[in-house]
């Protein structure tokens, strides 16, 4: 993989607060960041990207013109801006505020007030996937997978189409289900390598289509890797009873679900 220095990297900060974007434009300068804009709202963020597209965004929760859900969903509803990197800093800690960024798909989401360390381990992460090269797979048949991608959110399934792109997965590989039924309805008619899963969907979770998979007579062997952001420790405990193969949390990204891969199948 082509190797991406930090001078090369350049960030859009998005934050409302002078104080907290003289903060980050310090931190980020000492780190040897050397390309920064900032903007205050998500109208002029827009606004920034289209004229110029960052590689990262490290932005706020809150604007004066709507918040953090709203400036991500917006990215990856354009075309042009929907694989663009995404860091959230903030102090909000309510699951319900958390959880669509992370569908929708983050590179790290750091607590205020933040560490420089932390801040440096998150953008040190995201330069891995700011490469424009494919990841090199150590077994070559992983990027032949055929891949059930099971996710009731479209901006979680399209932010894990283009993790399994970077891996050197082609998209005419990975199929899509909207929620559990529909993806026994695939495995039925259909024959696939991998089930990569959300937990928490409508109807059919990712718990009971594991468990159709792993009573099925032909399919119990399926590698099933779980991506959630489910906290509750009896839920996780009972999906590993069930055999999953492997967990991830939201966010992940395409070094880590390598890994997990290469480990596991």
């Amino acid at each position: 993989m082509t190797a991406v220095k930090l001078e090369d990297v350049s960030i859009l900060m998005v934050v409302p607060s002078r104080v907290l974007g003289a903060v980050l434009s310090r931190e980020l300068g000492g780190m040897g960041v050397m390309q920064m804009a900032c903007c205050k709202n998500i109208r002029e963020a827009l606004e920034c990207m289209r004229d110029s597209k960052p590689d990262l965004v490290v932005s706020s929760m809150y604007f004066e013109d709507g918040d953090g859900i709203d400036l991500i969903t917006a990215m990856r509803n354009e075309a042009e801006l929907e694989n663009t990197l995404f860091m959230l800093i903030s102090g909000e800690e309510r699951f319900e505020m958390l959880d669509p960024i992370r569908q929708a798909g983050v590179v790290a989401m750091l607590p205020r007030p933040f560490t420089r360390e932390a801040l440096d381990r998150a953008v040190s992460n995201s330069l891995g996937m700011i490469a424009g090269d494919r990841l090199q797979m150590s077994q070559q048949d992983i990027a032949r997978l055929r891949v059930l991608l099971v996710d009731d959110s479209r901006l979680a399934r399209k932010h894990m189409m283009h993790v399994l792109q970077k891996m050197g997965i082609e998209e005419t590989l990975v199929f899509q289900a909207e929620n559990g039924a529909e993806a026994i309805d695939k495995l039925e008619r259909g024959k696939f390598d991998l089930v990569l899963t959300d937990y928490n969907m409508p109807d059919v979770d990712g718990e009971a289509l594991l468990r159709f998979i792993r009573q099925h007579e032909t399919l119990h062997n399926m590698p099933v890797i779980m991506v959630t952001s489910e906290q509750n420790e009896s839920k996780l405990g009972l999906i590993k009873s069930h055999g999953v193969t492997a967990m991830l949390d939201k966010p992940f990204d395409a070094p880590h679900l390598k890994t997990v891969l290469e480990q596991h199948l």
